[in-house]
């Protein structure tokens, strides 16, 4: 079996290839949009293919000979030109005709920042950021198109997807250096992480078996709490361990961002508005999630000189704010620390166990590795020695 990974050259599409070779069973294929991302996987030990697959000439060419296609890929831009790429993207995968079988990774961010499962549920999602309604239209568009080519499908809505290069791992070892950051409810919620080595054990057993169509979440098996996450990372790293936030202040915490949840993102963007209005410092309301989500969805329906404009001005506006030397603020709970459980049904196809239960002390050397490597590279947070 021929499986195209698509967007390749992507923090969990790289990892997965990796894992793939080294598992065997089935022959990957390594799909990037371009000769540049290209180069990043040349060293993969599989086939390297480009160009770009949101035209449907060109996604027959390169995934013509392929049996199942994995769709890592995410077409970055301003928000309307991103939406109509990726579903571009997803088009011509559906309209090859010798690709039997498509998987569209999804996100935890169709469910929302912090769930709340008694609003945000499997059948009925509630995202409250433009990358979660995205990634939920995209779900929908994906199964529509799948099922019109009469192709088997899978959406796997990710977790919070941890590991070497992982976005996930690069936080928490952010949070791990800040002495003011305080896990809400010492880490004891069900923290939704997925390990990138998990995910490919179950995408593998996917794409090899006849399994049931449709969309399922995917987390950690047995599920960890935030606790054994941020443990695992400092103890591989000879970290200590972060401290907790006291119960009632997590309480308050969580419910701060679940009343955001329920409300519109304009309904936020203006409470953010009148509370700068009231004194807060400018760059404090430029950084709030609800006027950027705001701004996003004005900037979906500007005109395109327009929207091209704004954007230059904010990303001159971010660049001069690094470049002034300013003081430190204290790391803040994030929302998911204190979020419910991804709601509904889960692939558990070949993932009994947990990848970093498994082999702990491989996983510990390729974190170490990663980490020595990454905190190498200049950084905006001054990095702290390891302890032993």
């Amino acid at each position: 079996m021929r499986v195209a990974v698509i967007g390749a050259n992507g923090r969990i599409g790289s990892s997965l290839l990796t894992r793939f070779q080294e598992a065997g069973g089935f022959e990957p294929v390594a799909v990037c949009r371009n000769a540049m991302g290209a180069a990043l996987v040349d060293g993969a030990g599989c086939e390297v293919r480009h160009g770009p697959i949101a035209e449907s000439e060109s996604a027959r060419r390169l995934l013509g000979d392929c049996d199942v296609a994995i769709n890592c890929a995410w077409a970055v831009g301003l928000p309307g030109e991103s939406r109509r790429r990726n579903e571009a993207i997803v088009r011509s995968i559906c309209a090859v005709p010798g690709v039997k079988a498509a998987v569209f990774f999804s996100s935890i961010a169709v469910y929302g920042t912090c769930i709340d499962a008694t609003r945000s549920t499997f059948a009925g999602t509630r995202p409250n950021t433009n990358y979660g309604r995205m990634k939920l239209r995209l779900e929908r568009f994906f199964a529509r198109e799948a099922r019109r080519a009469q192709k088997r499908w899978v959406v796997l809505r990710l977790g919070h997807v941890y590991g070497p290069h992982q976005w996930l791992s690069t936080e928490i070892l952010d949070l791990l250096e800040d002495p003011t950051f305080r896990l809400p409810f010492d880490g004891a919620r069900q923290s939704n992480a997925l390990h990138i080595d998990h995910l490919a054990t179950a995408v593998g057993a996917l794409v090899s078996g006849n399994e049931t169509l449709g969309t399922y979440n995917v987390a950690d098996t047995p599920h960890r709490t935030w606790r054994e996450v941020f443990d695992w990372h400092s103890d591989a790293l000879g970290f200590p361990r972060v401290a907790g936030m006291a119960g009632d202040a997590s309480a308050a915490w969580r419910e701060q961002f679940v009343r955001r949840s329920r409300h519109l993102t304009v309904v936020n963007g203006m409470v953010d508005i009148a509370r700068w209005m009231r004194g807060l410092p400018f760059d404090k309301v430029i950084a709030t999630e609800a006027l950027r989500e705001l701004v996003q969805s004005l900037m979906m329906r500007a005109p395109e000189p327009i929207a091209y404009r704004a954007k230059a001005m904010h990303d001159a506006l971010v660049a001069r704010r690094y470049i002034r030397t300013l003081p430190g603020r204290a790391m803040q709970a994030r929302p998911w620390h204190c979020s419910d459980m991804m709601p509904g049904r889960y692939l558990t196809l070949g993932s009994e166990g947990n990848a970093v239960t498994d082999a702990p002390a491989e996983q510990a050397r390729r974190l170490r590795e990663w980490f020595a490597v990454s905190s190498s590279r200049p950084t905006f947070l001054q990095r702290r020695p390891a302890t032993a």
